[in-house]
């Protein structure tokens, strides 16, 4: 299709063609919802592009279709669960240490996320359920999702890089790992990567604003004026994209280096050792490994083709459902990875819920008690009550005692 010195827009259901001529009204076409902008004019080869993206169409709403309408339910809805259940196992006292302290900021990061992510689900799914109120949402939620999505991605990626630091100090400097690990240093360090990365991913809550089409009554999302600045949309994209992906990727590759090799040094010196103090660090292996599987497409994604996903192409968009749908099983799998790794939080965790089991059949006999009209206490047990110093002074006396030579260790058993 071929548009003379002019460009057509399909949003909201409608095509306007904008001839070159100004005194030439808008001509409207209903087609699909695309959301999608192009600009053409008698160029074969931007008509020739045009042609190679609209191939992609399908393959960008087949990804749409299986990420937001059956995977993003299910790795939402176990993530979130499996990082409350993180938060409250690892909040116990027995278990807040430092490193626990940065594993607890890791879920809530997550679980911000995830929520984040299940919103998208809503979205997706009142679009084809009832569209205008999946465009009304989409007009009103997607700037802010936005900018969540970058912060929360930010803050999960230096929170795994605090995470294999500070393991790497309990490795590699065990003598120094408790004054430089506290408790109150973990907790300044994760206020501190919350703080920063929520001021790092400011512009991108400035990038997409939502505006009323007066001609239609529809919601359109546009890209503001700050991200039409070519000078500062390229500098931004290279700065997000090392700090969020690139730079943590290759630290925690490092450190996950170095501290397999120092465990494996030390396992034929030391194998008891090993087995007591590194527990955990196994367990965190696993975290930075997966973390490294999960974001590697996302970084080679903006590193490559650095746009967000409202200006991207119908290829683009396709991709980036998949590697959106990586970070958020990352998000959604560290409960997994606790549980089977770690065994002093399976221990914990079992004792935690069998507790709360326990708690809900004594509640259950309480309320079956009073049900089934049990009979009450004999007189013998309210004799008990009355006179405990009697019948504890008689069952002492009726205990046989057991003599034992002077000269033996053991004491007299009553």
């Amino acid at each position: 299709m071929s548009v003379m010195s002019g460009a057509f827009n399909i949003v909201n259901n409608t095509i306007q063609i904008e001839h070159g001529l100004e005194e030439t009204p808008w001509i409207e076409l209903q087609t699909e919802k695309v959301d999608y902008m192009y600009t053409f004019s008698d160029n074969s080869e931007q008509d020739g592009n045009y042609t190679e993206d609209a191939k992609f169409e399908e393959f960008y709403k087949q990804s749409r279709f299986i990420t937001g309408l059956i995977c993003y339910p299910i790795v939402c809805t176990f993530g979130l669960i499996g990082n409350v259940i993180s938060v409250i196992v690892l909040s116990q006292k027995k278990l807040r240490t430092s490193t626990n302290i940065y594993l607890i900021c890791l879920a809530i990061s997550d679980g911000i996320k995830l929520l984040n992510d299940f919103l998208y689900f809503w979205t997706v799914l009142f679009f084809h359920v009832k569209p205008p109120i999946g465009e009304l949402m989409y007009g009103y939620l997607y700037p802010y999702a936005h900018f969540i999505m970058n912060w929360s991605t930010f803050t999960t990626a230096w929170l795994t890089v605090s995470v294999g630091v500070e393991r790497y100090i309990f490795v590699c400097y065990a003598t120094r790992a408790k004054i430089w690990c506290s408790k109150f240093r973990s907790c300044v360090i994760s206020m501190a990567v919350f703080i920063i990365m929520f001021a790092l991913a400011i512009p991108f809550g400035m990038r997409y604003q939502t505006i009323h089409n007066s001609q239609n009554g529809t919601l359109d999302v546009v890209v503001t004026e700050l991200w039409k600045v070519d000078v500062f949309v390229v500098t931004y994209t290279w700065i997000q994209t090392l700090l969020r992906s690139i730079v943590p990727l290759i630290i925690l590759v490092t450190l996950n280096a170095c501290i397999i090799t120092a465990l494996w040094k030390s396992h034929k010196a030391s194998k008891r050792r090993l087995s007591k103090n590194n527990r955990i660090t196994t367990t965190l292996i696993f975290v930075v490994l997966m973390f490294t599987v999960c974001v590697t497409p996302d970084a080679i994604m903006s590193l490559f083709m650095g746009f967000g996903y409202l200006d991207a192409t119908f290829l683009g968009r396709g991709i980036r459902e998949i590697t959106d749908l990586l970070l958020a099983v990352n998000s959604a799998c560290n409960f997994i990875l606790y549980y089977t790794f770690n065994r002093v939080f399976r221990k914990h965790f079992i004792q935690l819920f069998t507790c709360i089991k326990r708690g809900e059949r004594r509640l259950s006999g309480k309320s079956e008690t009073v049900l089934n009209m049990t009979p009450q206490p004999s007189g013998f047990h309210y004799l008990k009550k009355a006179f405990p110093s009697f019948f504890h002074s008689s069952m002492v006396t009726s205990v046989a005692v057991t003599k034992v030579p002077l000269g033996s260790q053991q004491g007299v058993i009553l």
